[in-house]
């Protein structure tokens, strides 16, 4: 990893970039990051002003991304890309690359229990990854979510989700089979298009279907 520098990024008064290395972000910053190819982006911290949209990040294709902290903003991801995704999205999350998202109550995805102050017993209640916009993936993409018995749904979306042409892979903890397992919760519907689903959970096959009352 490397630290603020000239060769990592440049921002003056314009939008930060990652133009070699590591950046990694542990407390506040405002305005937008864009990631170039080859270059990765930590964030365990807030980009943007709390509750002002106006932040953001672009990932390049082949850049990567890692977050457990909150985007005032969109987050585009590009093609190529690895990304493992925790916290809060203010706007859209257009994913093109292959994202991860870990289940509820980890260390890695326990960005929105401590915004909310919760004890360690209750974290695994929200979901790890909340989208106050729309959740769209192109064709090509790849989305694996980890599950628990008991927990919330990894993510959660405000807006609506289009899944097109998206490979979903689903990873039970402690399955149990007569258990249901909710992996994606909206408010504004989903539309789901040939995508493909494995786990690679033993002796589980994946099965998935979208409940309308549920909106899941």
């Amino acid at each position: 990893k490397r630290d603020w520098s000239s060769d990592v990024c440049s921002s003056d008064l314009g939008p930060t970039t990652v133009t070699e290395g590591t950046l990694e972000l542990n407390g506040g910053l405002g305005g937008v990051v864009n990631v170039n190819p080859g270059t990765r982006f930590i964030l365990n911290g807030t980009l943007g002003l709390p509750g002002a949209l106006g932040a953001g990040v672009n990932v390049a294709p082949l850049g990567a991304f890692v977050m457990n902290g909150l985007v005032n903003g969109d987050l585009n991801l590009g093609a190529g890309g690895i990304f493992n995704l925790a916290g809060t999205v203010g706007g859209n999350l257009n994913l093109a690359g292959t994202a991860g998202v870990g289940a509820p109550g980890s260390t890695a995805t326990s960005f929105n229990a401590r915004a909310l102050n919760l004890r360690p017993e209750a974290a695994s209640t929200v979901p790890s990854l909340l989208v106050n916009g729309n959740l769209v993936t192109s064709p090509g993409s790849a989305l694996a979510m980890k599950l628990a018995e008991g927990g919330a749904p990894p993510i959660a979306v405000n807006g609506k989700a289009t899944l097109t042409g998206t490979h979903l892979s689903f990873d039970i903890a402690d399955p149990s089979r007569a258990a249901t397992y909710t992996a994606l919760t909206t408010v504004g519907g989903i539309a789901a298009s040939t995508n493909d689903f494995t786990t690679p959970t033993s002796n589980l096959q994946a099965a998935v279907k979208t409940s309308a009352d549920q909106k899941s």
